[in-house]
C-alpha cells in the first residue's frame, strides 16, 4: 500500500473522510426505498478512497490497498453508534443538496458563507457537535432500555 503523506495524517473520525456525493445520495435513496443495510458499510462504500489517500507522493491505490483501508476504518469505527452515522450522512447529504441547488438558502445566509468563512465554519462545527450529541444521547437511551 502506498505510504501516507506525512503532512496529512490519516483521518480519525468518519466526518474527516472524503465521500463521493453520488454514492451518499444513492445510500439515502436505498433507505427511502425501504432497504435495510449496515450504515457503516454503506458509509465505507461511499468513501472516495482515491481522493482521500492517493496523491502524487503516494501513487495509485490498488484494490488490495482499498480493501486494507476499508478493514482499518471498519475496525476503527465499529463502536460508533448508527445514530451518529445517520446524522453524519444526513448532514453530508444536505450539503450536497445545497450545492446542487435542490435546497436554497436566503441571500443573507449565502452572504455569510462568502463574506465570513470563519463564521460559516463555526456554524458547521456547531452541527458536527450536534451530531455527536445526538449519538451520545441515543446510546444512553439504548443502554437504559437494556
Amino acid at each position: 500500500m502506498p505510504e501516507a503523506d506525512s503532512t496529512a495524517p490519516f483521518p480519525e473520525l468518519p466526518g474527516e473522510l472524503d465521500y463521493d456525493p453520488n454514492a451518499l445520495l444513492q445510500l439515502v435513496a436505498r433507505a427511502r426505498d425501504g432497504e435495510r443495510f449496515d450504515l457503516l458499510e454503506g458509509l465505507l462504500d461511499a468513501v472516495n478512497w482515491h481522493e482521500q489517500f492517493a496523491s502524487t507522493g503516494t501513487g495509485i491505490l490498488t484494490p488490495d490497498d482499498i480493501a486494507r483501508l476499508r478493514d482499518h476504518y471498519r475496525s476503527r469505527f465499529a463502536d460508533i453508534d448508527p445514530i451518529y452515522l445517520a446524522e453524519l450522512i444526513s448532514t453530508e447529504v444536505m450539503t450536497i443538496l445545497l450545492a446542487n441547488g435542490d435546497i436554497v438558502f436566503s441571500d443573507q445566509l449565502k452572504r455569510i458563507g462568502r463574506e465570513d468563512p470563519e463564521l460559516w465554519m463555526e456554524i458547521r462545527a456547531f452541527f458536527s457537535k450536534k451530531e455527536l450529541t445526538t449519538a451520545l444521547l441515543a446510546t444512553a437511551q439504548q443502554r437504559g432500555e437494556r
